[in-house]
This record gives structure tokens, sequence and C-alpha cells, in this order.
């Protein structure tokens, strides 16, 4: 905003020097050419009055008193460019170089500035020995003009200024508002996520450290490995998620590569993959309602993540005995995906948070459980991207509902 405003204040001042400039150039050329104007005319009526009069003093008088010209000035001289007659508002004599009197004789007029005065000189005949008609302003009548037009500009380049500032300020700050909001999320996900790598991190650090400090048995050895192997899997896991969640796109449907889909099938084989889970937690996962052939376009890829991160996280808070249904149905043009489980359940206000990265509704019980907080955040994600909706419906201890919708058109 202020390199803006710097360079909109640099050319507003610049306009208004050129215009200024160009507008003082345009009022002394228009008084000059005025004045010759002036001249000539006084000049002319000088020799028609002389014809008659056939006298120089006679002549001017009268020329003074039938021609008069408010806020000018009018001398006739002789050739030599002293005084013959002057109008009465011209107070004292104006000497007028010789170098204008002669260039008058060789150009037919000259143009000269005398005491503050504008003065415009024409031959009064042909011959240029009768004299001379002179025709003067005050450059105060210019000066009065572009005073005017400097107090314009005084006061309407900062205001001008002001305006435009005030209004780039707001609109830039509408239009950045939201890259701001990016950068702060994005902070948060860094912060976030640099938090849940240190620990595995320093988990393979201190347990490498501490097997490599001294001898140890067989057993040992074992035990560190396994312990070094489950965090290097927590690791794998949430660097995945990280790069799954690297891949969003900014434009949805333009980034989303989308192809036939049979969700009837990516269904079965999500859930034979999980009942693998299933059955090492002592947890009973049971499809429903699959049978059904329903397709759509999409990524499958995806669409199998999605389901895989609501069939885990159903397996990680369900304790074991717990049950766990998975079913598919089509209802009002949308493909319906429901997974329920009768685990801890959600708090009606964690609901709406669950999706949110990193975020976990118990900390300490999800850690030992390997998650990150990422994987609803995924399911949202993909949901979003094809167009589809997901809610939840949980009470503590009473289970949770999952339910995905997604557009089959």
């Amino acid at each position: 905003m202020l390199w803006y405003a710097g360079v909109l204040a640099l050319s507003l001042i610049v306009f208004a020097l050129l215009i200024y400039y160009a507008v003082a150039a345009g009022f002394r050329e228009h008084q000059d050419e005025a004045l010759r104007s002036t001249a000539q005319t006084v000049a002319s009526a000088y020799v028609e009055e002389y014809e008659e009069q056939h006298s120089l003093a006679k002549a001017g008088e009268v020329i003074l008193v039938e021609l008069t010209f408010p806020n000018r000035y009018v001398q006739v001289t002789d050739n030599a460019g002293n005084p013959i007659a002057s109008s009465k508002n011209l107070s004292g004599v104006v000497t007028i170089p010789s170098a204008a009197l002669n260039e008058a004789r060789e150009q037919k007029s000259s143009l000269v500035t005398v005491d503050n005065l504008r003065l415009a000189i024409v031959p009064l005949t042909s011959d240029h020995n009768s004299g001379f008609a002179v025709v003067g302003e005050p450059l105060r009548v210019i000066e009065d003009g572009l005073s005017r037009l400097r107090r314009d500009f005084f006061a309407g380049v900062p205001l001008i200024l002001l305006l435009a500032s005030v209004g780039g300020y707001f609109l830039a700050r509408k239009s950045l508002a939201p890259i701001a909001a990016s950068f702060k999320e994005q902070q948060r996900f860094i912060a976030d996520a640099s938090h849940e790598l240190r620990t595995p991190l320093a988990v393979l650090r201190g347990e490498t450290e501490v097997a490599l400090g001294k001898p140890r048995t067989v057993d040992e050895y074992q035990n560190s490995l396994t312990l070094i192997q489950e965090e290097a899997e927590r690791l794998s896991h949430i660097v995945e998620d990280l790069f799954i969640l690297a891949r969003q796109p900014i434009d949805r449907p333009a980034a989303l590569i989308k192809a036939p889909v049979s969700l009837h099938k990516a269904v079965r084989d999500c859930a034979r993959a999980a009942e693998v889970l299933a059955i090492r937690k002592g947890v009973q996962l049971k499809l429903e309602n699959s049978s059904a052939s329903i397709a759509l376009n999409g990524d499958e890829e995806l669409i199998k993540r999605m389901i895989l991160n609501l069939l885990d996280n159903a397996v990680k808070y369900t304790p074991e005995g717990g049950q766990i249904s998975l079913a598919l149905a089509r209802r009002n043009g949308d493909a319906e995906i429901v997974v329920r489980d009768t685990g801890i359940g959600i708090d009606e206000a964690d609901q709406q948070r669950v999706f949110d990265r990193f975020y976990r509704v118990d900390k300490a019980r999800s850690r030992a459980l390997g998650g990150a907080g990422l994987g609803l955040s995924i399911v949202r994600w993909i949901v979003d991207v094809h167009g589809g909706e997901i809610s939840v419906a949980s009470a503590p201890g009473q289970g949770s509902t999952f339910v995905v919708k997604l557009p089959l058109k």
C-alpha cells in the first residue's frame, strides 16, 4: 500500500505539473495573441482617423476615446517610441526598449515584458515610419488564473490521493483476507505436522542411542528393533497422509482426474482389507447392502482411501469385542456409504472438529493408537472434491456413525 500510494502520489504530482505548465503556456500564448490582435485594431483605427484629422495627436485622442479595453492599456507612440497619446488607465509612461521597436519594424509586430506589463507593439502603417500602436496587459491577469489552478491542485491532488489510498487499502485488505487466512492455516498445519513428526523421530533416536550405548542381549535388540519398526511405520503413515493432503487441488473440478468407478466393488475391497485390522483388534466387521451395482465418476484411489480411513478410524476407537458395519446404498440420486461402530463415541462439541487436521478427541489415547489426526481430514477433502457431503452422529459410549453421500450424476 505504501508503494502504491507513493507511485500514485508521484504520478499525480507529475501529471499536475505537466497540466500546470501546459495551461500556463496556453494562457501566455492566448494573452500574446489577444494583445497583438488588439494592437492591430488600434493601428488600423488610428490610420483611418489620421487620414481624416491629419494630426497624430488628434487622431490618437479620438482613438483612445472611441476604443476602450478593460484591463488593457493603450498607447500610441511616434517612430522613436515617444508617447503621442495614452489611455486614462495607464499611469505614467511606458518606456519601450528600442530592440522591441526594431523587431516590430522588421516582423510587423513584437512582444515584450516591461514593468510587469506584457506589451504588443504593431507599426501604425505599412511603411513602418509613422509610429506604433502599443497595447499592454498586467501579468497578474495570467498569474491570477494560474494561482486559482495551483489552489485547485493543492486541494485536489491530496484529496484524490487520500480517497484512492483509502479505497485501495480496503480493496487490498478485502482481496488479501482469504490469502492471509490461508497463510495462518498453512502455518498451523506446518506447526502441527512438525509436532507430530517430532515424537516418533525422538523415539527412534532415543531407542537407537540406548541400543547402541552398550552390548545387549538378542531379546533386547529385538525389542528395540520392534519399537523402531513401529515408529517407522507410524512415520510412514504420517508422511503418506501429508502427501495426500499436499495434493489438495486449488481448482477441484479441473485438477481431479475422474473415471468410472464401481463403488460396490471398491467397498468390498476396502472391507476385505480392513477385516485384517479388525481381526487383530478383536473387532467384528460386517459388510451390508453391497450387492447392488453402483457406479460413479471419480478417483478410485481416493475413494478407496476415504473408505479405508473411515474403517481404520472405527477399528482404532472400537474396543475389543465391538462391532463395525459398512453399508452401501443408492438413495435420492446419491451413493450413500455408512460406517457404524460401537466404539467410545464423540462429544457433540467435538463432532464438527474431528474433520480438522491433527485434531483428536482423546489426544493421549489417539497417540497411543498411532493416530495423527489426519485420517478424517483426508476423508472430508476426498468427499469435497467429489462434490459430496459427510456427517457424523455420535454420543459418548454409544459409538459413532459416519455417513458419506456422493452424487451419482
